[in-house]
């Protein structure tokens, strides 16, 4: 093997666990980007990353090669294991938005004009989707992009090249599931509360008075309220999603990154 193919093969190697990470990462995947610019993005990572590595004295670079087709290609898949499942896990940080904003458009009334969102070829509300580019938005705010990439890059060092796969994280992914759902719940529970209190107040209202149509009188209404009461909430809603991008630091020290 001459020196422009053990080149070639760490960059592939080092190119996997990238493009792994970019296609299970939330705010990569998503089918509104280009998919020339997440390659573009993964080629571009992976030639800085690798002349970092090489500079890096505890990265133990450049790694062991396993010998023959069938080494190379399993080293392969291995990094890209490696690349997924952080993308997965740390991609687990936007799941609270997701349910939160599910649940509450429904509750609103939002289901009613259901749209069809590209990015996940699935049937959506609008407040759902508007609560998830929030997430974004704070995601972005809260500099945690850089420390996913950070952690995408230490996992080098921690994880190197060409080293037998490790465990796998069971006790980390079951309790940052468990997590997740406590977050969703805590995002919606400020307004949810709200629009439990509007549906017993129009409950009252349509046994004092049946001649009051649920359809035309109760939706209108809750989705006046509902509104008006997201509007009033959103510093709280945006609050607790700083939190839960702020466990992004807890979730890398479980990982040992």
């Amino acid at each position: 093997m001459n020196g422009i193919e053990y080149i070639a093969i760490i960059l592939v190697m080092i190119l996997a666990r990238i493009a792994a990470f970019i296609s299970t990462f939330p705010l990569f995947r998503s089918a509104m980007l280009p998919q020339s610019i997440k390659v573009s993005l993964a080629f571009a990572l992976a030639v800085l990353w690798m002349s970092n590595l090489a500079l890096d004295a505890g990265a133990n670079f450049p790694p062991q090669i396993p010998g023959g087709g069938l080494g190379i290609g399993l080293a392969v898949i291995r990094e890209a294991v490696i690349g997924a499942l952080l993308g997965f896990l740390l991609g687990l940080l936007f799941l609270p938005a997701e349910l939160a904003g599910g649940y509450l458009g429904q509750e609103i009334g939002f289901n009613m004009a259901g749209v069809s969102d590209p990015t996940t070829d699935t049937q959506s509300n609008v407040f759902g989707d508007f609560i998830s580019a929030l997430s974004m938005f704070v995601f972005f705010a809260a500099d945690a992009h850089q420390l996913a990439l950070g952690s995408l890059f230490a996992s080098f060092r921690t994880l190197p090249l060409g080293k037998p796969l490790p465990y796998l994280p069971i006790a980390t992914v079951t309790e940052s599931f468990n997590q997740v759902h406590e977050w969703g719940m805590e995002l919606a529970a400020p307004l949810g509360a709200g629009l439990f209190l509007v549906t017993i107040i129009t409950a009252m209202l349509m046994k004092i008075s049946p001649q009051l149509n649920l359809f035309s009188v109760g939706i209108p209404v809750r989705l006046l309220l509902g509104l008006l009461a997201a509007f009033a909430l959103m510093p709280e809603i945006v609050d607790v999603m700083f939190r839960i991008f702020s466990q992004q630091r807890v979730l890398i020290k479980h990982l040992g990154l």
